[in-house]
């Protein structure tokens, strides 16, 4: 063998990879987080039109962000600690009026679910999946801004104050989404008394237009790939789920999203080691595409199809066989 082919880097097998979360990464995505938001509310405050609207910007693409650090924190696979995971899991959900506990336990769900009829998601863009051969105006706009879920969040919001039972949840489930919907209109109410103290449109600024206007549509964005006209009847997520590759930025913003299919085959799995699984099943996964410009211009042709792949010379774990990763996973509750 010669000394380069020594050098050549080999994929991570499975049992290379570790599943405990590192809190001092998660800690930096965070104060990431943090510092760009604090800059979108202050740039809001300037006098200039242009520089509000960069700071618009910023924080509705934050709050999208937020939910991608949410996601994670949901798996508890932020901190090391469980209940800092559920406190800054809640936090960054608040400003896209997303239930730590309610996105937990529909998502977790999901995971066991993907590719049976009992398959749900947390999120309701409408067309969930494309299957509908004509996506017009209306299927966009259901998509991209998300009224299902704003009127989602009203009618539990109104059960949690009236002391109305939740439905198809248990009573721990039940028990957080009420508190956490309570917080969200209670953030509601401090920013609208705000505004009225202070004769300004501040709720407007740092709220309602970043969250209307840039997180959901960039959230969506974000999420629709993930299973759009995959093989949905199939459970296994080689066939059932998308990768996009990517670049190191877009990465970044969508916290890993990107590797669906390595999430969904080891959900165990730290957010930030699923490039390494990618390495040692990417010619075996059907849904796979460079880049989001990529998957987008497939769209818009009504080009999605999945790819030839030739299964017989990859070491990919079996999604439905246990793993040794898999079994350091903590103790996924809500």
């Amino acid at each position: 063998m010669s000394a380069t082919a020594q050098l050549t880097p080999r994929p991570k097998t499975v049992q290379d990879l570790k599943s405990r979360p590192s809190s001092v990464v998660f800690s930096l995505k965070l104060a990431i987080y943090f510092i760009v938001l604090a800059h979108g509310v202050f740039f809001t405050f300037s006098e200039f039109l242009i520089i509000r609207i960069v700071g618009v910007l910023l924080i509705g693409v934050m709050f999208a962000h937020g939910v991608e650090l949410q996601h994670q924190a949901l798996h508890y696979h932020g901190f090391k600690s469980k209940r800092w995971n559920v406190l800054f899991g809640i936090i960054v959900g608040i400003p896209m009026l997303v239930s730590f506990s309610g996105y937990q336990d529909s998502h977790l769900k999901h995971h066991r679910m993907l590719g049976t009829k009992e398959n749900t998601e947390f999120f309701d863009y409408g067309d969930q999946y494309g299957f509908n051969s004509f996506q017009g105006i209306r299927s966009w706009f259901i998509r991209l801004f998300m009224p299902n879920h704003y009127g989602k969040f009203f009618q539990i919001a109104i059960k949690s104050v009236c002391g109305v039972s939740i439905r198809n949840v248990n009573e721990g489930v039940a028990k957080g989404v009420r508190r956490e919907h309570l917080w969200m209109l209670a953030f509601i109410a401090a920013l609208t008394a705000i505004s009225v103290a202070l004769h300004t449109w501040v709720i407007a600024w740092v709220w309602l237009a970043p969250l209307m206007l840039v997180a959901a549509p960039v959230h969506a964005l974000i999420e629709m790939p993930e299973h759009y006209r995959c093989d949905l009847t199939s459970t296994d997520p080689l066939l059932n789920t998308r990768t996009i590759v990517s670049n190191a930025f877009m990465t970044w913003l969508t916290n890993g999203n990107n590797y669906h299919v390595e999430h969904h085959m080891m959900p165990a799995l730290s957010i930030d080691r699923l490039q390494d699984l990618h390495a040692s099943i990417e010619p075996s996964i059907r849904y796979h595409h460079l880049t989001y410009r990529e998957f987008y211009w497939a769209v818009l042709r009504d080009r999605i199809v999945p790819r030839s792949v030739d299964t017989a010379d990859t070491d990919a774990p079996d999604a439905e066989t246990p793993v040794e990763v898999l079994s350091h996973a903590p103790e996924q509750t809500a």
